[in-house]
């Protein structure tokens, strides 16, 4: 069986280099750097959803009515962001009673590409309030989304990095006894005449609901690898892995599986979960008047594995990677263990006498081996 690897382009902010008149052209004036990482060939599945009526629905369990703290984990992957450019159209998770509505949150990314939750109360008065984050997502890459509630008190974190946080008028998220008391993955509550907008469209893996609330280094360091399923106070954890069927299972102890529901798949995950992933990405010269860049950078393996890592150059915004990269020392090779402060040194202009422009761009590769 002929097997075909794909890499996930990761897009990171650039930084400007600014260059002397009296430098030498070969100094890069602007680089956008792109992390991509070889997906391991292992079984690795999420759950495609194309925005028209299908979703995950995880049936209501005594395990999942949490009341005091709470958080909930996803990896997700948006396509087509404003597209139907209607109100709030990416649920990702939610637990929703329909009508009357009461007790409920929705997880979601709103049409202004911002991180979202909708939060609403169980008494007569109905309270309810909806907290944004900070962030514009984009589409066309993974982001690890989250938050937490505790106290009165929600934050909400993107790529394990706080992305807004908000007081509440909710002591708890008290849940009632309504018929619509599911967990929802992609969708809330159901699909009625009219809401069929509020789908999900994209791929998202690894979902994860907790009892507990997390703190910002529990979620950045476990983000990018599977977990046992037996940890203090995880009560839902869907990975996706399946390879058929309408069965999403849950890997917690509390067996809370989902059913697929519509054209709800499972396809080959492209995630960064248990895959080599570089980040906290810096790029700058090596010193004042130098032809050399330096590219410095974190990197991250959910299975702590060791791994290849390499560099390619594209002279025409990333449409053929051909410049030649002989001229490079540093972390770079075989055997980069997961680690923080690496360092790339790339002799530009040694390698290549072209023209650098802002049409550059350097791709980063790691490859576990897999």
């Amino acid at each position: 069986m002929k097997v075909v690897k794909r890499m996930l382009n990761m897009f990171v902010r650039i930084r400007r280099i600014q260059v002397p008149q009296v430098v030498s052209r070969l100094l890069l004036p602007m680089v956008l750097i792109v992390f991509s990482v070889e997906p391991s060939l292992a079984q690795m599945n999420a759950l495609a959803l194309d925005g028209w009526r299908d979703w995950v629905i995880v049936p209501d369990n005594p395990s999942l009515d949490i009341s005091d703290e709470l958080t909930v984990e996803a990896w997700i992957y948006l396509e087509n962001l404003l597209e139907p450019p209607t109100l709030d159209n990416y649920w990702i998770v939610a637990k929703w009673y329909g009508s009357p509505i009461a007790g409920t949150f929705i997880f979601h990314v709103s049409s202004s590409g911002r991180l979202a939750l909708y939060l609403a109360n169980t008494d007569a008065s109905y309270i309810a309030e909806c907290f944004y984050g900070l962030s514009v997502l984009e589409e066309g890459r993974w982001y690890h989304c989250a938050f937490t509630f505790s106290n009165s008190s929600v934050e909400l974190y993107v790529d394990g990095n706080p992305d807004g946080s908000a007081n509440t008028p909710f002591s708890n998220l008290t849940t009632d006894e309504y018929v619509y008391d599911d967990y929802y993955i992609g969708d809330f509550w159901n699909v009625r005449p009219g809401v069929e907008e509020h789908c999900f469209k994209g791929i998202i893996d690894d979902v994860r609901i907790w009892s507990v609330c997390r703190t910002q280094e529990e979620i950045a360091s476990g983000m990018y690898a599977e977990i046992s399923g037996d940890e203090v106070g995880l009560r839902g954890y869907w990975k996706f892995n399946e390879s058929s069927g309408v069965i999403a299972g849950d890997s917690s102890l509390f067996g809370n599986h989902g059913t697929l529901a519509g054209d709800a798949s499972f396809i080959p995950s492209t995630s960064p979960v248990n895959r080599p992933h570089p980040t906290n990405i810096i790029i700058s010269p090596e010193e004042p008047f130098s032809n050399a860049v330096t590219i410095q950078y974190d990197l991250y393996h959910g299975l702590n594995l060791p791994m290849s890592i390499s560099m390619q150059v594209s002279a025409d915004d990333g449409v053929s990677w051909d410049i030649p990269v002989n001229d490079v020392h540093g972390d770079v090779g075989q055997n980069i263990l997961p680690g923080m402060g690496y360092r790339i040194i790339w002799n530009a202009g040694s390698d290549w006498p072209g023209e650098m422009s802002e049409m550059m761009k350097i791709r980063v590769l790691a490859d576990d081996g897999r």
